[in-house]
Formats: C-alpha cells, sequence, structure tokens
C-alpha cells in the first residue's frame, strides 16, 4: 500500500504511533541521563534504541509507500 492509498484515519494513526514512539525515545532518554544506577541506566539506554529503531522503521516503510512506481 502506497501513502496515496491510505486513509486520512489511516495516516492520523500512523502519525499518532510516530509521535508515541518519539515521545518513548525522549523519555528513556531523560531517565537514563538521571539514573545513577549503572543497570538501570544501561536498561534505558537500551529502550532509548529500541524506540528509535521502531521510529526509524516507520519511516522507512512510509517512505518506501511513497515511491511512484512505474
Amino acid at each position: 500500500m502506497n501513502l496515496a492509498e491510505m486513509t486520512q484515519r489511516e495516516l492520523l494513526c500512523v502519525e499518532e504511533l510516530l509521535a508515541a514512539e518519539a515521545l518513548a525515545i525522549r523519555k528513556c532518554q531523560m531517565f537514563a541521563e538521571q539514573c545513577k544506577d549503572s543497570e538501570l541506566k544501561r536498561l534505558f539506554e537500551h529502550y532509548t534504541q529500541q524506540h528509535q529503531n521502531h521510529y526509524n522503521t516507520i519511516l522507512t516503510h512510509l517512505n518506501a509507500g511513497s515511491a511512484i512506481t512505474h
């Protein structure tokens, strides 16, 4: 499915998903920076990277779906 075929509702859901992932990234980064326990800090850094990967994957799929093929 390309972007032109997506309904407004589907696009809104994807936008909300991207916003949620971006918020999760910021929160995990903040928690990692404030954490004094090294194990917890490592976990928050791991979760930051996981959410960043999710965000990037969503963008990759959107960009692939927006490509015009002839």
